[in-house]
């Protein structure tokens, strides 16, 4: 009896991952374009309400909620920043909660720091 047989170990590592990084190509462009259409309206908010502030237009009793307000816009708008520069996919293990993707360390830390 002969054989013949061939270690395609190497193959299959190939093909899972080119479905790895085509998952990350669309996960990418998914979360620039929702950066995208998240960022032009929380531009508006943010510069609204800041404006509103400076010009004094914010009763005295209303100025702290605005204030949470704006620093919770401006949390958003970080989370989105993060979106758009996704680079991978990184699990956070937070026990007993099932795994979920971490923003923070799936984005480009360096594209980050530049933009700061």
């Amino acid at each position: 009896m002969l054989g013949h047989a061939k270690d395609i170990t190497d193959i299959k590592r190939r093909d899972a991952q080119a479905v790895e990084a085509e998952a990350l190509r669309s996960v990418a462009q998914l979360a620039l374009a929702t950066a995208h259409e998240i960022n032009n309206p929380l531009t508006v908010i943010i510069g609204s309400l800041q404006l509103m502030v400076a010009r004094g237009q914010v009763p005295d009793d209303a100025a702290g909620s605005i204030e949470r307000v704006i620093r919770a816009a401006k949390q958003i708008r970080d989370v989105v920043r993060n979106m758009s520069h996704m680079t991978r996919l990184e699990l956070s293990r937070q026990s007993p909660l099932p795994d979920v993707r971490d923003l923070r360390k799936s984005s480009d830390s360096q594209a980050l720091r530049n933009q700061a």
